[in-house]
């Protein structure tokens, strides 16, 4: 006799038996899909003081050796705002140790950013630079439980350098490097990376010998219009060979503080009178 199947019933589905995978895959799904783009927020770091001669109010300043600098983080949130911001700088990354880091300190309070304050007192850490490693500043950070600015532009923090080598190597302080703890949340709690940071420069300052070199080249045209409407009249006196000679010592002088390229100018300026030999000084008697 055959033995008999038993056939087992089918298994119930039930809205509890299928309520887990279904908010798993919703979670999934959600992860995968492409974030809401969010708004742009623009960083400027602004110079704001210098014991030097540069002009403040941009992103870019005239110093020398041994300045002390202050730059102001300004943020400009655009409408859709700013719930919490994080934001680390670099500096020096060119490996020039041009500035040294003096202090860095976050300003966020209710009244002056919009209702958001640092999440955590003061800064992270800060790591001086080099002439092998670039310097740092992490974090400065902001944030509400509320709605946060919006269309408006507020100070996150400050920071000073003192100006140590300086060098013409373009941008010298960056900031949103520190991924993925830099960024900012806006006001419906989308998450964003991109915002853009406006590098700061330090350049070296215009020095007293270009001023110089404008006027003896000045000198040089008079001189040379002065012996071409000369030879018209058969009377030629150049300035002296002592005249240009002290000019010349004058301009050598006056670029000893040049930030760059002071030999080259200087050896140019020394070789001037070279330009004006005595075997062609003319004169002719009427």
């Amino acid at each position: 006799m055959a033995p008999s199947v038993r056939s087992l019933p089918a298994p119930k589905t039930t809205r509890a038996s299928l309520a887990l995978p279904l908010m798993l895959g919703g979670l999934v799904c959600m992860l995968a899909l492409p974030r809401e783009a969010t708004a742009i927020t623009i960083v400027d770091l602004v110079w704001t003081a210098t014991t030097g001669s540069g002009v403040t109010g941009s992103s870019s300043i005239d110093a020398a050796n041994g300045d002390t600098l202050t730059a102001e983080i300004r943020v400009t949130a655009d409408a859709a705002g700013i719930d919490a911001i994080a934001l680390s700088l670099r500096f020096d990354a060119s490996f020039d140790d041009e500035l040294n880091l003096i202090s860095a300190t976050e300003t966020c309070t209710v009244a002056t950013c919009g209702g958001m304050t640092p999440i955590t007192a003061g800064v992270l850490g800060t790591v001086e630079s080099t002439l092998a490693s670039a310097g740092s500043v992490l974090t400065m950070e902001a944030g509400t439980f509320g709605t946060g600015p919006s269309s408006t532009t507020f100070t996150l923090g400050s920071v000073v350098f003192q100006v140590n080598n300086l060098a013409d190597d373009g941008v010298d302080v960056v900031g949103f490097f520190n991924l993925p703890i830099d960024g900012v949340v806006d006001n419906a709690q989308n998450y964003s990376a991109a915002a853009i940071f406006n590098g700061a420069s330090v350049i070296p300052e215009p020095g007293t010998g270009l001023l110089v070199m404008n006027g003896l080249l000045g000198l040089a045209y008079r001189q040379w219009r002065h012996g071409r409407e000369a030879r018209g009249r058969g009377s030629y006196s150049p300035a002296s060979a002592d005249e240009l000679l002290a000019s010349s010592l004058f301009f050598a002088v006056a670029t000893g503080r040049s930030a760059s390229g002071a030999c080259t100018i200087t050896c140019v300026a020394v070789a001037l009178p070279a330009t004006f030999p005595s075997s062609r000084v003319r004169t002719t008697s009427t």
